[in-house]
């Protein structure tokens, strides 16, 4: 917790995965706690690919996803836990993925 310098209500600890969408996200994979905002949160497959198609392809497999409409929930380290909209700044949420960049987070 200490290492959290950006507060750990600005913070995500957890945040949701389809595993049918995520085989890397899965509990029971090797790399199971890996996923990253870097890729925008559920973030469609490929044009004229589908997610069985991708499944082995990284950029569709590390990415916080869910299927609930227009977002996907997160625990926060604070322990609240938050719904996100697909609709946040990709700055913003990426910002909340890191636990040290001295970004400044306002509402979302």
């Amino acid at each position: 917790m200490r290492d959290a310098t950006d507060g750990t209500a600005n913070t995500f600890a957890i945040g949701e995965a389809v595993p049918r969408w995520c085989t890397h996200t899965w509990w029971y994979w090797f790399n199971a706690t890996t996923a990253t905002t870097a890729i925008p949160l559920n973030a469609p497959a490929r044009p004229g690919r589908t997610r069985d198609q991708d499944w082995g392809r990284w950029v569709d497999n590390y990415s916080f996803m869910s299927q609930h409409t227009g977002g996907a929930h997160f625990a926060m380290m604070d322990g609240a836990v938050r719904f996100v909209s697909d609709n946040i700044n990709l700055g913003l949420y990426r910002s909340l993925g890191s636990l040290q960049g001295a970004e400044i987070i306002g509402e979302f």
